[in-house]
């Protein structure tokens, strides 16, 4: 009896591998096609004057996206306003605090050029955080790193919300 269901269980699994593989599936997470990238490409990303997060942020989108470095050859405009809000998290006996979180928001707002026209605006928030340590030269690294890494996540984040965003 169980020679017999050897070959049925074989049957069934391909049947399941092979529906699976010609659904058209396609993670979002999956590498970007050409014409994705091409359609990501086509985004300005908008500078923020004196914000050194807003810097690093818009170094990283224009990575992530591969967006268009000049205004002038680009289709769409890509525009945020960032708030950060630093929060000890950690309290000590003696009321010193070893631990901060940092909570990034991006407020942004996807137009096209040509009229103006709104496509999408949303918010992404992210948090990091870094301990506070008895060394302040590390303390400020890991602050440092703290923002470096919000500044990754939130520009992954954008570039997800960008994605599924119909340009045309």
């Amino acid at each position: 009896m169980r020679q017999g269901l050897k070959p049925l269980a074989c049957c069934l699994l391909l049947t399941g591998v092979l529906g699976v593989a010609s659904c058209g599936f396609e993670p979002v997470y999956a590498p970007t096609d050409r014409q994705q990238q091409a359609d990501l490409s086509q985004i300005y990303v908008e500078q923020l004057a004196h914000s050194r997060m807003g810097q690093l942020l818009r170094n990283r989108l224009l990575a992530v996206i591969g967006a268009a470095p000049q205004a002038g050859v680009a289709t769409h405009m890509l525009r945020f306003k960032l708030s950060e809000e630093k929060e000890s998290m950690v309290l000590q006996a003696d009321g010193t605090t070893s631990r901060f979180n940092f909570t990034l928001t991006a407020d942004f707002t996807l137009s096209r050029r040509s009229d103006g026209t709104v496509i999408r605006k949303g918010r992404v928030s992210r948090t990091a955080g870094y301990n506070v340590v008895g060394d302040d030269f590390a303390t400020k690294i890991g602050e440092q790193d703290a923002r470096r890494r919000l500044a990754e996540d939130l520009a992954l984040g954008l570039r997800d919300r960008l994605i599924i965003t119909e340009l045309n």
